[in-house]
């Protein structure tokens, strides 16, 4: 089975500290297909300035919810944004057909 392409959505405290290191250390599980970082300061981001550039080989950077879900490559979605914002986003990813991941 090929690893899951996964886009993890909000890269603050929970998304640098938990979701993309857990992806990242899983390869056989998971793939670390793209980031949601509405604006970005480099051209790696968040990811590429706490993990290093090898860590952002091939990931791309989206900068909305409608850029994650035209991806047609993203299978599930982590949703490490604030509370108020899962459920929202968690219905519109499940709408366009991925799977979903929330943490509070």
């Amino acid at each position: 089975m090929a690893p899951i392409k996964t886009c993890v959505i909000g890269v603050g405290l929970g998304g640098l500290a938990f979701h993309v290191p857990f992806v990242l250390s899983q390869p056989h599980l998971f793939t670390l297909h793209a980031v949601m970082e509405r604006n970005p300061t480099t051209p790696g981001g968040k990811v590429q300035a706490r993990f290093g550039e090898e860590a952002m080989k091939g990931v791309i950077i989206h900068r909305s919810i409608e850029e994650v879900l035209a991806d047609a490559e993203v299978e599930l979605v982590v949703i490490t944004t604030p509370s108020e914002t899962h459920y929202a986003l968690a219905k519109k990813a499940l709408e366009a057909g991925k799977h979903a991941e929330f943490s509070k």
